[in-house]
């Protein structure tokens, strides 16, 4: 009875997350881009480190901004890729695509990184937004850590 209970409310968060995911543009975009996304963010309560991406998400105060180029928006996102890599090495997600199609979303303007960091009781928080200098393209990765 628990295992079933438990398969069950596994099952209901995969698709929350997935249906989560489905709605955003980014992800509307790029088959590749969905897969990977909701890959990771499905494997926020299991990992020590995890990340969820956000394209409406709002810096209350930010502690940091600065001027950054785009490779710097693509770095931020293979950096996730990295950190899940490390506990769910999965070869048949397209991280390679993902990233591919990351890039070109991004394409090669400037954009304003702002950053905040937040200490809660059971984790550090921390808020990167980067948003193009045109507004044309906005991101926002969520990174949690565990205490």
């Amino acid at each position: 009875m628990k295992i079933c209970l438990s398969i069950i409310i596994a099952l209901n968060l995969l698709t929350l997350v997935t249906a989560q995911a489905s709605e955003r543009g980014m992800t509307n975009k790029s088959r590749a881009l969905f897969e990977v996304i909701s890959a990771v963010e499905a494997a926020r309560y299991d990992l020590p480190v995890s990340y969820e991406v956000r394209e409406s998400a709002q810096l209350i105060a930010p502690d940091v901004c600065e001027e950054v180029v785009a490779d710097v928006v693509v770095d931020a996102f293979e950096a996730m890729i990295e950190a899940y890599q490390v506990v769910f090495p999965d070869d048949e997600l397209p991280y390679a695509a993902a990233i591919a199609d990351f890039s070109t979303l991004v394409g090669q303007s400037f954009y304003t990184r702002c950053q905040s960091f937040e200490d809660q009781s059971f984790e550090t928080l921390k808020v990167s937004v980067f948003t193009s200098l045109d507004h044309s393209f906005k991101v926002t990765f969520l990174h949690h850590s565990l205490k």
